[in-house]
């Protein structure tokens, strides 16, 4: 992957995530911004790793990734939200949707 996909793969995740955050947590003064700060984090390592240490098939390896990255985001935002159901559910939701949406435009933006 080169810098251009790693960019890609961020921009579109924050976008992504970013607005099914306003929706899912627009009581919360700075949800916005936390999953956000989460992501800038996590998107990039994940990718890092998929793409020099991963040497399985990739969606599978994405998947995997994925699914760990939706544990630590969940666990990041239990502390914020101080609500352990919400914050998993939350993480669920947008990093499911992420990964779906990601999967489908991945034929059209490669």
């Amino acid at each position: 992957m080169h810098i251009p996909d790693f960019i890609t793969a961020l921009l579109l995740t924050l976008v992504i995530e970013g607005i099914l955050a306003f929706i899912l947590l627009r009581k919360k003064r700075y949800g916005v911004f936390v999953v956000i700060a989460l992501n800038c984090i996590t998107n990039p390592l994940m990718n890092l790793f998929i793409d020099r240490i991963l040497l399985v098939h990739y969606v599978i390896g994405l998947i995997a990734v994925e699914i760990l990255v939706t544990i630590i985001e969940g666990i990041a935002l239990t502390i914020y939200l101080k609500d352990w159901k919400k914050a998993f559910l939350v993480s669920v939701i947008i990093n499911g949707s992420s990964l779906l949406i990601g999967l489908w435009l991945m034929p059209l933006l490669y």
